[in-house]
């Protein structure tokens, strides 16, 4: 078999976008580039003087990569290499190369970086460092306005010592850093132009971070890894639009969230709290979208109360709170009686200017349980949900008792399983009506009452 510098280049005369066209339509990784590469002069010269470079190569342990490994290296050590007159401006290198033979080494990534940002105005660098093997980073980026880091220790990298005053956005996964430091980085001149901040898998030995900055728009906190930790989170950004706190576990969560006068949606969902929380949201005039959706666990100390305050959310169209018990003892809210006397009453009448509600059946329940109702004279679409086996038609006159003092209602949408109850979508209807009726002497002729099966995710 012919080896490819002794194959006849037959494509290097054609024009570049038919080059360009053949090749990308057959290629299915990055290898195969390489491998072209050292076919085609032509098309070897194209990719080195493209200005996006983005590789991710993940070779397994039985595959024979040592020479691919080598190709690939001239390959991208040709690529950061260039002269003046061609620019890189995007630079991505996640490389996890898992077999013993030809193990990474950072003392040669790092030459490819320090080459690519010598030679170039990079502004988008995006880099996986596997198995969290020592990186340092070089000097500091001005072009860069882009950066995403995968599986980084920031003892040796030095990441928060970094000046990045062009950077725009920030990706941080699976990244170690200490959360003092951090925080004081972020809302430093260091990170002046900074607008998005997504901190994925965050590691730290603490869950502490306190970020003030007038230039960040948007912050996502996701999947925090490890054990569950006390939570203290304050947020003081009056540029801020977007929160989101997701898939997370604390123990105790103390959210604190203030000058965020351009917030207009905030979500936290997919969380567990084991012990106690205190959220609370101020300046939030122009906060349109509210989700919190939370398994508590509450095993709470002497003294702490619970707490969700979000005051003056005039400009709220909708709202999506779930609230249900982590354990499975606790197969209700209303078994959290320091929370459901008195949180659980706020924090509904925190979403009163809302247009459109959706709730868990498991809240209503809890407050007919202690006989509270919260003032929503502005809402016009209500939602509830049932678990997936509960029994709707035995819990009718519950929704009936919230349902009576919703002068503004206009829709009122069930959302059950379709095996959760021997009655048609039409007997469940009528059986809420008539509540309504005998039981409140209310007339829901008006209403447009809905029942809809819940969507089932393994189908």
């Amino acid at each position: 078999m012919e080896t490819p510098q002794h194959v006849y280049d037959r494509f290097t005369d054609l024009p570049e976008d038919i080059i360009l066209h053949i090749f990308f339509s057959f290629l299915h990784d990055d290898y195969d580039i390489v491998q072209l590469s050292s076919v085609c002069q032509k098309f070897r010269k194209i990719c080195l003087s493209c200005p996006n470079l983005l590789f991710k190569l993940a070779f397994r342990n039985e595959e024979p990569c040592k020479a691919n490994c080598k190709k690939i290296k001239r390959f991208l050590r040709d690529s950061v290499d260039i002269d003046d007159q061609d620019v890189l401006f995007r630079l991505c290198l996640p490389w996890f190369c898992h077999s013993h033979s030809c193990c990474y080494t950072s003392f040669e990534f790092l030459v490819w970086v320090k080459r690519a940002l010598r030679n170039n105005e990079v502004q988008e660098l995006d880099i996986a460092v596997p198995n969290h093997e020592p990186f340092k980073f070089p000097a500091s980026y001005k072009s860069l306005t882009v950066l995403k880091l995968n599986k980084l220790r920031d003892r040796e990298s030095k990441l928060v010592a970094l000046d990045l005053p062009s950077l725009e956005a920030l990706s941080l996964t699976s990244v170690s850093v200490d959360p003092g430091k951090f925080g004081e980085w972020v809302s430093s001149n260091s990170c002046k132009s900074l607008k998005v901040l997504n901190l994925e898998e965050f590691n730290s030995d603490n869950a502490n971070l306190n970020i003030s900055s007038s230039s960040l728009k948007v912050l996502t906190l996701a999947s925090c890894a490890g054990p569950p930790e006390d939570g203290n989170l304050f947020i003081s950004c009056s540029s801020l639009e977007k929160l989101s706190i997701t898939n997370c576990s604390f123990l105790d969560l103390v959210l604190c969230v203030m000058n965020t006068h351009s917030l207009k949606a905030l979500e936290i969902s997919d969380c567990v709290i084991f012990d106690n929380f205190d959220i609370n949201i101020n300046s939030v005039e122009q906060l349109q979208t509210f989700t919190l959706a939370m398994e508590l666990a509450l095993s709470l100390k002497e003294g702490s109360v619970p707490s969700i305050n979000i005051p003056n959310s005039h400009s709220l169209r909708h709202a999506f709170i779930s609230l249900e018990p982590f354990v499975s003892w606790a197969d209700s809210l209303r078994n959290y009686p320091i929370f459901t006397c008195n949180g659980l009453i706020k924090l509904i009448n925190g979403v009163r200017y809302a247009k459109s509600l959706q709730l868990n059946r498991d809240i209503i329940h809890a407050l007919w349980y202690h006989d509270q109702w919260p003032k929503l004279e502005y809402l016009e679409h209500l939602e509830v949900i049932f678990d997936a086996e509960e029994d709707v038609d035995v819990h009718t006159y519950q929704i009936a008792a919230f349902v009576v003092g919703l002068c503004s209602l206009k829709t009122l949408t069930l959302r059950f399983d379709e095996n959760a109850t021997p009655l048609s979508e039409t007997e469940v209807v009528n059986q809420l009506r008539s509540e309504l009726l005998k039981k409140h002497g209310v007339e829901s002729n008006h209403l447009n009452i809905i029942c809809t099966a819940i969507e089932n995710k393994d189908e």
